[in-house]
């Protein structure tokens, strides 16, 4: 079984996405800009597939589980945003099968909260990373980062790789 995943994060010059394909070993990151981006392209995409891994076709989806096509259709092409409720996403999550608490569930609340340009839920009550965030934003923006922000930085993405 082959395990995907896109990992989003909103920045003031656009959206940074990280996407993984397990079956070719590749990782890409990609910063798209604001007026280059459909609103909830990452989310949208993310969306699809997983409709499409079910083997349903929109309608199909739709009819199964009470939703408004053209609504998904809105989302799955990236004109319409994730919904804010976290009630609406979870009735999403559980029809395209995402088991809480599994990569899938974090990918598609995150990708959900990136489109509506929020920090995850489960994010905003740690500190550590919230005081990271300044850096994250002064480096896309081409500001240099103090020697000794880099090696808080590298310290906390190395502890990250050890959970």
């Amino acid at each position: 079984m082959h395990r995907d995943f896109v990992k989003g994060l909103f920045l003031p010059s656009g959206m940074l996405y990280y996407y993984y394909n397990s079956r070719y070993g590749v990782g890409t990151v990609a910063l798209r800009g604001r007026r280059a981006m459909k609103k909830g392209a990452a989310f949208g995409d993310f969306f699809k597939r997983k409709r499409m891994d079910l083997g349903l076709t929109l309608r199909e989806f739709c009819r199964n589980n009470g939703f408004d096509a053209g609504n998904i259709s809105k989302i799955e092409r990236g004109l319409a945003r994730a919904p804010q409720s976290s009630e609406i996403k979870a009735k999403y999550a559980a029809a395209l099968g995402i088991k809480e608490g599994t990569d899938d569930w974090l990918t598609f609340f995150d990708l959900a909260a990136t489109d509506l340009g929020q920090i995850p839920d489960d994010l905003k009550g740690d500190e550590r990373l919230l005081k990271s965030l300044p850096l994250l934003f002064r480096t896309m923006r081409g500001g240099e980062p103090s020697e000794e922000e880099l090696k808080k930085l590298i310290e906390a993405l190395r502890k990250e790789q050890d959970r």
